[in-house]
């Protein structure tokens, strides 16, 4: 009985250690997306300025759902916004900009909460997989529709790929 008790209790620290660790996360991804908008304001991709406010206030609203241990339901809707915003950014800047690299991001949050049922998660695995092979065939050869100076592209690329690489890192450690 006490062996269910201490299972029950560190499973609660271990939520309550993931809801805080999300509360911060969503705090600081608003604050991200704030400082977003204003790039994509000055490089003229409207599009992604309007989307990158609009996440910033979607973080304001996931974190209120974290701290209410609504985590599934918060972390579904994450997971449809990063998609959004993956296809977004291809399809304004283009393939070049590299941000099919946040789909890493996805699968590997999945394991941070040890809470999903296998089925949920396999369901979950299947849909990224399946929708990251749909954006490739489809707008791997797409340039973009705003023509971007190639500096600022490859410095995009770059960026984005040591963002997603730090994030992974923040979730493994």
């Amino acid at each position: 009985m006490s062996e269910i008790n201490n299972q029950y209790k560190h499973e609660e620290i271990v939520s309550s250690r993931f809801s805080k660790s999300m509360i911060a996360g969503c705090l600081a991804g608003s604050l991200v997306h704030l400082l977003l908008s204003i790039f994509y304001f000055i490089i003229k991709v409207p599009e992604m300025c309007l989307f990158s406010i609009i996440t910033a206030f979607l973080f304001l609203l996931w974190r209120h759902l974290f701290k209410n241990k609504l985590i599934e339901t918060s972390f579904i809707l994450a997971s449809l916004n990063a998609v959004i915003g993956i296809v977004l950014g291809e399809y304004f800047i283009g393939w070049e900009s590299n941000f099919n690299i946040y789909f890493i991001i996805l699968p590997a949050s999945l394991f941070l909460y040890g809470g999903w049922k296998i089925w949920k998660s396999s369901i979950y695995l299947i849909t990224l997989f399946s929708l990251y092979l749909i954006l490739y065939f489809v707008l791997s050869d797409f340039e973009g529709v705003y023509k971007i100076n190639e500096d600022i592209i490859k410095y995009l690329s770059l960026v984005n790929t040591l963002s997603a690489v730090a994030i992974i890192l923040v979730i493994l450690l």
